[in-house]
């Protein structure tokens, strides 16, 4: 069983998370890929690349091809079949593609795949290749590779929070609990588990990594029901499969409580000063401590809050951060 459910990404997903990992280990530009949904994707370079050994330049031209299999690793599924047709057509093309002049034939040629093969089947993967391009180096990259990849990129993972939901969450957050990195924060976890399966990265979400990243504090505010909450914790839950503590703070005083130096950390402060109204109680105790918060503030330690727009910008007008923000 893949420790990544890939067959629940679907084959657009899928494709972009490939290109994602090929950019990661050999630089291959995204620009590149072409193709259509019943064909999977393709990319052609005559560069160099470090491919298939990371660690050296090799000659092309390259074709790297992604054909993403609907539910090849449910149970009882038989996909050998559906991905024998898949090779057997784009070694035609190639083949075509070369015989028309429009490529050079192809030095290294990568198929990646959600399916999985034993050592048999992928031999006779090849035998397509084998025929059409004879001095052709195949190479067949399965589910378990792709999984593979991912245990080495966790900035990808990152990028697909959805994968953090297809993985065995139980799991992961036994494994947390038994680490000491949820502390207090078990209703944080238990929302965003329930929340990644049907959580679809936007660009406040990657903006908010970014701000993150450069200042170790970020604000998230919008009309209610717009995913200020549901980003915030699906960070959080990202920092904590990578290692970090994940945690819930209501106000100034639970972050001091919780805050250790010696772990990395991340704490939410969800609906910062008041969920439907200005709670200006907890607005003024972010108004005495907020210069002190931000002083512990750093690369090992973050803090997102989200706010109602309406509620966010009155607390701004109304109180003195001094200078803080």
């Amino acid at each position: 069983m893949l420790r990544y459910n890939l067959d629940d990404l679907g084959w657009y997903q899928f494709e972009w998370l490939v290109q994602s990992l090929l950019k990661q280990d050999v630089g291959l530009a995204i620009e590149s890929w072409g193709g259509r949904r019943d064909q999977g994707r393709d990319a052609y370079c005559d560069s160099e690349l470090r491919f298939p050994d990371r660690a050296l330049l090799s000659k092309g031209p390259f074709v790297f091809q992604v054909k993403f299999i609907e539910g090849a690793n449910a149970a009882g599924a038989r996909p050998l079949g559906v991905l024998t047709t898949a090779v057997q057509k784009e070694a035609r093309r190639i083949r075509e593609r070369i015989t028309k002049e429009e490529w050079d034939p192809p030095q290294q040629y990568a198929l990646l795949t959600n399916s999985v093969f034993d050592a048999a089947e992928r031999s006779a993967l090849r035998e397509p290749f084998a025929r059409e391009m004879p001095k052709t180096n195949v190479h067949l990259f399965s589910g378990a590779d792709i999984c593979d990849r991912l245990d080495a990129h966790e900035e990808i993972r990152r990028a697909f929070p959805q994968l953090l939901g297809l993985r065995d969450l139980k799991s992961l957050l036994s494994d947390a609990v038994n680490r000491g990195l949820l502390a207090k924060s078990s209703v944080l976890s238990a929302y965003a588990t329930r929340l990644l399966p049907v959580f679809v990265p936007t660009r406040a979400y990657e903006q908010a990594w970014s701000v993150l990243g450069k200042h170790h504090f970020a604000v998230l505010e919008g009309p209610p029901e717009m995913g200020k909450t549901a980003i915030a914790h699906v960070i959080a839950l990202a920092q904590l499969s990578l290692g970090s503590q994940a945690l819930l703070c209501d106000d100034p005083d639970s972050f001091f409580d919780l805050y250790d130096k010696s772990n990395n950390q991340v704490f939410v402060a969800d609906d910062a000063f008041g969920r439907t109204e200005y709670d200006v109680t907890r607005a003024k105790k972010w108004e005495h401590d907020l210069d002190r918060v931000l002083t512990l503030l750093d690369k090992s330690h973050w803090l997102i809050w989200t706010s109602r727009k309406h509620i966010l910008e009155r607390a701004l007008h109304r109180l003195d951060f001094q200078g803080a923000y």
